[in-house]
């Protein structure tokens, strides 16, 4: 059953961390160590001698310009307790119970950052305390030794045999702590201690034979480390905002391209080189239809491909599809005329791979002319179509 435990909780965190997006979303793993506490140790926040190691795997959704979170992971680990570890109160040396168990725990957690990530003085904090509170399940599987055999425990057989047929290997947990944030250029590094009271009082097996009237918990402390998906988080986002990654002049937080030079009337990202910009500028003039339609001519299929090519090799260009006639006929039909006109150029560039995000048409009918009306040569001119480019 742990097996299919195992297998079913990594299965169930792998999926939810196929959902993520953007930079909201972090997948980490911690290392610990875990403390039980119960029948067989002496009460204390922490036995060295009891400790034993513990991983945790998780998926955290932060929200609310990151002062909350919403955590949900699974830890893997092993409590283990034995009377002859201590020697307060005497009779533990001569009851010797001892138990070793797995545990699993499934956790949905909320975390809670009260202190803003910038201080007054606009500088960024370096660590960032927090506390959390959630629900979880714990899943066990107990061995135990009752030491029947000890003269000293024959007053015990009848409600060790009840322990033995009343073990539980499921209980619901409560995890409740604090910890601290340390947050890093691409996740977030962790410190945290948390306790887990419980609905049990079997999580180490024994329950009747030593102190029914008092459940068992655990505790859990570690370090863990958060990678957050969309380039680092919120706060080492601000923190670098007047920094100028590729030196052009831009600062990060304003630079479009920062990892690319480009001027600053580009927003930091580069020019078209002069081959492209000849490719966009006579596109306006051969860019041709049938007659009064909105079908491309051959010839202005190729040059479409062209300009597909163009924004491939600068996918950090949006373009804008505008069509335009010259001002025969009546303008309602030529505004119809010019939108499809449009239209049709973007979904030539749409098959030819073009993310339609980074795509707009429009239609404007004879309304912006660029030479008179009055000759052919002036209509001709503005019948037309314009790809205007713009940094995204």
């Amino acid at each position: 059953m742990n097996k299919l435990h195992l297998f079913s909780t990594v299965l169930a965190l792998t999926l939810f961390s196929c959902t993520l997006n953007a930079q909201n979303w972090e997948i980490g793993v911690g290392l610990n160590a875990m403390n039980y506490q119960g029948d067989v140790v002496q009460p204390s926040l922490f036995t060295l001698k009891e400790t034993q190691p513990n991983l945790s795997l998780f998926a955290r959704r932060n929200f609310a310009d990151d002062k909350f979170a919403l955590r949900l992971g699974v830890n893997f680990g092993k409590l283990s307790g034995d009377d002859t570890n201590f020697t307060d109160p005497s009779w533990r040396q001569t009851r010797k119970f001892n138990f070793t168990t797995s545990l699993t725990e499934l956790a949905a957690i909320l975390e809670w950052t009260p202190l803003s990530t910038e201080k007054a003085d606009g500088s960024q904090r370096k660590v960032l305390p927090y506390l959390f509170g959630g629900l979880a399940l714990a899943l066990t599987n107990p061995t135990v030794s009752f030491n029947e055999n000890s003269p000293s425990n024959a007053a015990l057989k009848t409600r060790i045999a009840a322990d033995k047929a009343n073990v539980k290997t499921s209980a619901l947990a409560i995890p409740i702590g604090a910890g601290f944030k340390f947050p890093l250029a691409k996740g977030t590094l962790g410190v945290e201690m948390g306790f887990r009271p419980t609905t049990s009082d079997y999580i180490d097996g024994i329950s009747q034979s030593a102190n029914p009237n008092k459940k068992d918990w655990y505790v859990i402390g570690g370090v863990n480390y958060a990678f957050r998906f969309g380039g680092g988080n919120k706060t080492s986002k601000r923190a670098t905002k007047n920094q100028d990654s590729d030196g052009d002049g831009v600062a990060d937080n304003l630079d479009k391209c920062p990892d690319l030079v480009g001027p600053v009337s580009n927003n930091g990202c580069p020019l078209l080189s002069p081959l492209d910009a000849q490719v966009i500028q006579e596109a306006v003039a051969n860019i041709n239809f049938e007659t009064a339609s909105a079908n491309l001519t051959s010839e202005s299929t190729s040059i479409l491909d062209n300009i597909a090519d163009v924004l491939t090799r600068n996918p950090y260009y949006n373009v804008s599809v505008d069509g335009h006639t010259d001002s025969q006929g009546k303008e309602a039909s030529n505004l119809i005329l010019s939108k499809a006109r449009a239209a049709a150029c973007l979904k030539h560039l749409l098959g030819k791979g073009i993310d339609p995000n980074r795509m707009s048409s429009n239609g404007f009918g004879s309304s912006k002319p660029v030479a008179e009306n009055t000759t052919e040569a002036g209509r001709r001119k503005n019948r037309r179509v314009e790809f205007n480019l713009s940094v995204k």
